[in-house]
């Protein structure tokens, strides 16, 4: 006799990190996955995190999860994230001409503003796309223009308050992806009339340039942001970019690095792992693996209350870590309270209708906080420490945030 849904999700789901457990009937985005992997073996493993919220039934995949796959399991567009997304911080270099240091008037400022305002833009004309891959090479064949996207994307300044509580250290944060073109992948996996497996995705040269394509987004946002406002941070050549001849340039982008204070990191991804020592392909949504999360995990909140950094001493346990704290509800559906105007005061972001006056993002009943909850879980995974002072935030100056109502048009 086969196992009913109920007892194939008991014996393959992992919701001890989750902040209510599951009980009674399985959650419909669960129920969806169990359904189209009703082969055994074929769904190995699903861990929901603390940053997990199952009762959001019309997200395709739920966030907060990763789900671990067999090799030959058919590959479900749905079983994918909407976004791959990264998340990117970059420290600002100190300014020889300014010896007493940055200050937030430097850009707290209409100057500031109108840089993010103009040179960040949520849907792009030109956005980064499967459509732009070299199919010989795996690099650009055209130049495409950055963008925000939606998945509550954001991009402008934070800063870090040094422990005299006076100054701070200033930053360039943006957490993006490649929205287009994940779709586009979607869609040409659903179409695929020989039924891609996982092991033959994780080996497609599409993921790989579609994942990349997520993060050099980011990471060039950031640097033309550093450029427009005359600031240095580390960057390097996006050497995968398109140039017509060697004698135009291709694009700067940002190139943090962990020990310089800086950071990249993904929040959705796929990638082969090893799991009981075999083969599995394992997709990560709003987690990141455990393997990039050494000494430092950076998790995104509701981009008004910050990016907390958690020092991760030792090896986090398990699989993967929370990179983000995880969504009360959806932004569509929030309630708006008088709290939202004292929020919008230095965040930016592209109206939907004319008269719109609030960004739903910003709701306090969006997006969990770092909470005693939250703290419990990153416990679970390896974080050590007992107490909030422990970490570091980065508190937002101006951002840039992507309109969950505002919608592609091209």
């Amino acid at each position: 006799m086969s196992a009913t849904l109920k007892e194939r999700f008991d014996q393959i789901h992992d919701g001890r990190n989750m902040r209510c457990a599951i009980e009674g009937e399985i959650p419909v985005v669960h129920q969806a996955r169990l359904e189209d992997y009703s082969e055994p073996g074929h769904l190995i493993k699903l861990v929901s995190y603390i940053n997990s919220n199952a009762t959001l039934d019309d997200e395709d995949l739920p966030k907060g999860t990763l789900h671990i796959y067999h090799p030959d399991a058919k590959v479900k567009p749905d079983a994918l994230p909407n976004a791959f997304q990264y998340l990117v911080v970059t420290p600002i270099k100190d300014n020889e001409n300014k010896p007493e240091g940055y200050k937030d008037t430097d850009f707290d400022n209409a100057r500031v503003q109108q840089i993010i305002e103009s040179h960040v833009a949520q849907y792009s004309d030109t956005a980064p796309s499967l459509h732009h891959r070299n199919v010989e090479t795996n690099e650009d064949v055209e130049r495409w223009a950055p963008e925000l996207g939606q998945e509550h994307a954001f991009a402008g300044i934070y800063k870090k308050m040094l422990p005299n509580q006076r100054d701070a250290k200033y930053y360039i944060a943006v957490r993006a992806g490649a929205p287009k073109a994940t779709q586009e992948l979607k869609a040409a996996i659903l179409n695929d009339p020989n039924d891609m497996t996982f092991g033959e995705l994780v080996e497609d040269p599409r993921l790989a340039y579609v994942q990349l394509l997520a993060r050099r987004n980011a990471k060039r946002i950031a640097a033309e942001l550093a450029f427009q406002m005359g600031v240095k941070i580390d960057k390097d050549v996006d050497h995968h970019a398109y140039a017509p001849t060697r004698f135009m340039g291709k694009p700067y982008l940002a190139e943090p690095t962990r020990e310089r204070d800086g950071i990249q990191q993904s929040i959705s991804s796929i990638q082969s792992i090893l799991y009981a020592g075999q083969p599995a392909v394992a997709v990560y949504h709003h987690v990141r693996p455990v393997t990039e999360a050494r000494q430092r995990n950076y998790v995104t909140s509701n981009p008004y209350n910050g990016i907390t950094v958690f020092n991760m001493d030792n090896q986090p346990l398990g699989f993967a870590v929370p990179a983000t704290t995880g969504l009360k509800t959806l932004p569509e559906h929030a309630n708006l309270g008088t709290q939202i105007a004292r929020r919008h005061r230095g965040m930016l972001f592209e109206p939907a209708t004319p008269n719109q006056q609030y960004l739903k993002e910003l709701g306090e009943e969006v997006h969990y906080a770092v909470d005693d909850e939250f703290l419990r879980g990153m416990h679970q995974v390896g974080w050590k420490q007992d107490k909030l002072n422990c970490m570091f935030q980065l508190v937002p100056v101006v951002v840039k945030v992507a309109n969950v109502e505002k919608k592609r048009t091209h």
